[in-house]
């Protein structure tokens, strides 16, 4: 399978992927990975290449297809919302979901206003590897992978109990014992190798017998390379610009000159030409639109993320 980096933005982590089974989390990340930084575009992906990249455990066509309708239903029911002072906004990740079984494919494209949560990542992003995500054990541990990621720059988690049983879709019938013992104990001990030196501290509250109020996760932090190295950018899966070799005999050797993929201009040209309104007033109105929820968006991460 080939290494596929999950990005996305932090606003997936605060959503709980409730019901969701092992199987289904691997095909919803499967299919993050590859729509990211295609915008809207409407992409086909062959059954052959979905049970690839999920690591999808059965052969048969039909089960494949019933599983994808599964991951798609329950992710219709998530109710994906923002509140502002000012505005409540629902909405769904994908807005096109086609499950073709006589082609063996499937259509899928990104909501067009919330394209970015999974386009133009610069900042207040989770990323990790697919590959790795699709072979650990059971919901909790790719749920708490998940949420770690989020934090792989400072090595430190830390959660409310509340958050964190709606975020790891914790039955409301485990008692606060049960969520250390069942799902924290087991979680940990099975992420070791994907965050070193990983381990966990029980909150407790100061009243009456010392309530379970949260958990802080500690591992030793993933190194960054800086913002514009070569390293960093074939990580994240941006395009490097091909430096030209400079020559002595040219009187303008001192400039630096840079190669472009032109035929990736060219594709965004005529994209951008293809997606252009009927008027300029139309197409003024939804850049204002964009803006305007891009602002709401920045102000959600300005209230959660600190």
């Amino acid at each position: 399978m080939a290494n596929e980096i999950v990005k996305y933005d932090n606003y997936l982590n605060n959503i709980s992927l409730s019901g969701f089974s092992p199987a289904e989390l691997d095909l919803l990340m499967a299919l993050c990975a590859r729509v990211k930084e295609h915008g809207t575009d409407e992409l086909t992906f062959s059954f052959t290449e979905i049970r690839e990249l999920s690591n999808f455990w059965s052969t048969s066509n039909e089960i494949l297809a019933r599983k994808l309708d599964s991951t798609n239903d329950k992710l219709s029911r998530i109710v994906c919302r923002i509140e502002t002072e000012k505005y409540i906004i629902h909405f769904v990740l994908f807005t096109t979901f086609v499950i073709d079984k006589e082609k063996r494919s499937l259509i899928v494209s990104v909501n067009t206003k919330f394209s970015f949560v999974l386009n133009e990542l610069s900042k207040n992003f989770t990323r990790f590897e697919l590959r790795e995500f699709v072979h650990l054990d059971g919901k909790y541990q790719k749920h708490l992978y998940r949420l770690l990621k989020q934090y792989r720059s400072t090595g430190v988690y830390e959660v409310r109990l509340e958050d964190f049983r709606r975020k790891m879709d914790i039955p409301k019938s485990y008692k606060n014992l049960d969520v250390t013992e069942k799902v924290v104990k087991p979680s940990v001990k099975g992420l070791e190798k994907a965050f070193p030196g990983l381990s966990f501290e029980v909150q407790r509250g100061n009243t009456r017998g010392n309530p379970v109020i949260g958990y802080v996760f500690r591992f030793r932090r993933e190194k960054t390379a800086s913002r514009n190295s070569p390293i960093r950018k074939q990580i994240s899966g941006e395009k490097m610009e091909k430096p030209v070799k400079k020559s002595s005999k040219s009187p303008f050797y001192n400039f630096e000159q840079r190669v472009y993929d032109y035929e990736e201009l060219e594709r965004m040209l005529i994209r951008s030409q293809e997606e252009l309104p009927e008027n300029e007033i139309e197409r003024e109105k939804r850049r204002q639109e964009d803006e305007a929820l891009k602002k709401i968006f920045m102000k959600y991460h300005e209230k959660f993320d600190k």
